[in-house]
């Protein structure tokens, strides 16, 4: 009978079959190979490819969902039932708030929004929000924005004015303090809250745009980390926050001048988000997620999956974050309590383990960015192309004045030029050079394994077919 040999295909099957018979381990030896090579291509394109399970978009929606529901729990009527309002103004609820109005765009949140602008104006009665943290200013505003709301107009200030809280949070706030009193997180929410705004910052500010990238990037330690404040110890969560900060500007080819201990140093945005980058690569654990002062924990987790979701990565397809198999939002997954919310940190004593209102909180936003990036929508705090309750116009009361300033930005080398800085078609574009695809890698890896099956599998029926003659 005769077999047609795959391997040594002008061979005839006299020759072949002598030397089988003459050397076996050889033959035995090719089996091995093809086999051993079908295992190892199979195993890389699954590295290359991700974690044993890739979520789906409606996984992570139902994930979100059991945060609201462990949030509203103890009530019928919803996470802005009338308990839940009373604490607006409160770090937690105003996250939480944020996050839910960013998983479901244009859900009802007026409850919530009347019960802030009474918080905000029983502050501004007594004086303004808060005169360490700028901070708070940036969170209410972004809570406005997610709720359909107006932060340059929201309440009623002692003098009769309308209180702004982009104004006194963002270019404005020399007069109460300085916007990096508290660190450099304070730089870059008033960057995150002002550009979610589509705020034009007018002249007389004593704060642009300009000033708040340098002062961003000039806090980038060495290894390209970010710390709280200028000079010290790296810090995940600040430098998730900076890449967040700097992601509308990573097209930007401007470079910043600043010093630094005596040396004068230049950097653009996109180096610096790089940098940032390639140190949170380095630093991510063996689970999948983050520490902070070496200790995992879900905040800093879910910060990193915002900022790459900010830059349009796909935190399940990108290989710089992957560890053992497991992806930045199979570490933060990790954290989900059996009640739905989720943990700050978790014990070795399960037991012990419980849900946490601000780990919750950060928790849903992450999981409302990556819900929007897989739905096509623009990315997290990306607010003016799906405000339909505010026209342009509610934004800028002088468009004459909103577009020469626009200009101004543009001719400067600010990355917010006329279209991005107060068009409500704003669209947060992916960026190539930083977005992560598959690629044909992980396709032929597949293939080749395949291949190499087979031919194993050949290799052995055909020395059986030979052993029996």
């Amino acid at each position: 009978m005769k077999v047609w040999i795959p391997f040594d295909v002008f061979y005839n099957e006299r020759k072949w079959k002598t030397a089988v018979k003459s050397n076996r381990k050889v033959a035995a030896l090719r089996i091995c190979i093809c086999l051993l090579l079908a295992a190892f291509l199979q195993m890389k394109a699954e590295i290359i490819y991700g974690g044993q399970h890739r979520y789906e978009a409606e996984e992570l929606y139902d994930a979100a969902m059991g945060i609201v529901d462990w949030a509203a729990s103890g009530t019928t009527e919803g996470l802005f039932c009338e308990s839940f309002c009373e604490g607006a103004g409160n770090p937690g609820n105003d996250w939480l708030a944020i996050g839910y109005c960013r998983l479901l765009p244009g859900e009802d949140a007026s409850d919530y929004l009347q019960s802030l602008r009474g918080h905000v104006e029983e502050m501004y009665m007594a004086g303004n929000l808060e005169n360490q943290k700028a901070t708070e200013w940036h969170r209410i505003s972004l809570a406005v924005l997610a709720a359909g709301g107006n932060p340059t107009a929201f309440g009623t200030a002692q003098n009769g004015s309308a209180i702004d809280l982009i104004a006194d949070g963002t270019y404005d706030r020399a007069k109460y303090s300085s916007l990096g009193r508290q660190g450099v997180n304070g730089w870059c929410f008033a960057l995150i809250a002002l550009d979610g705004a589509g705020a034009v910052v007018p002249e007389s500010a004593a704060y642009d745009r300009e000033d708040m990238i340098l002062q961003i990037l000039s806090s980038q330690l060495e290894n390209g980390s970010f710390p709280l404040a200028k000079g010290s110890i790296p810090d995940v969560d600040v430098t998730a926050m900076a890449v967040q900060a700097l992601a509308p500007y990573r097209s930007v080819q401007k470079s910043y001048s600043f010093e630094q201990n005596g040396e004068i140093f230049t950097r653009t945005p996109s180096e610096a988000i790089n940098s940032a980058l390639s140190w949170l690569s380095q630093v991510q654990l063996e689970n999948g997620d983050f520490s902070s002062y070496g200790i995992a924990n879900a905040e800093s987790t879910a910060q990193v999956l915002m900022a790459l979701t900010s830059l349009g990565i796909d935190p399940q397809q990108d290989q710089r974050f992957i560890r053992n198999g497991n992806t930045v939002l199979d570490g933060l997954m990790r954290f989900q309590m059996d009640d739905g919310g989720f943990a700050h940190v978790l014990n070795s004593d399960s037991a012990e383990n419980k849900s946490n209102g601000l780990a919750s909180a950060q928790s849903l936003c992450a999981l409302a960015a990556v819900y929007r990036q897989m739905k096509g929508m623009s990315s997290f705090y990306s607010f003016l192309s799906e405000n339909d309750n505010h026209s342009e116009t509610t934004w800028h009361a002088d468009e004459g004045k909103a577009q020469e300033n626009a200009g101004r930005l543009e001719a400067s080398g600010e990355t917010e030029n006329a279209e991005q800085s107060y068009t409500t078609e704003k669209q947060e574009t992916l960026s190539a050079a930083l977005e992560t695809e598959p690629g044909m890698s992980v396709y032929a890896a597949y293939i080749f394994a395949g291949i190499a099956g087979v031919l194993g599998i050949l290799s052995y029926l055909v020395m059986k077919h030979i052993g029996k003659e």
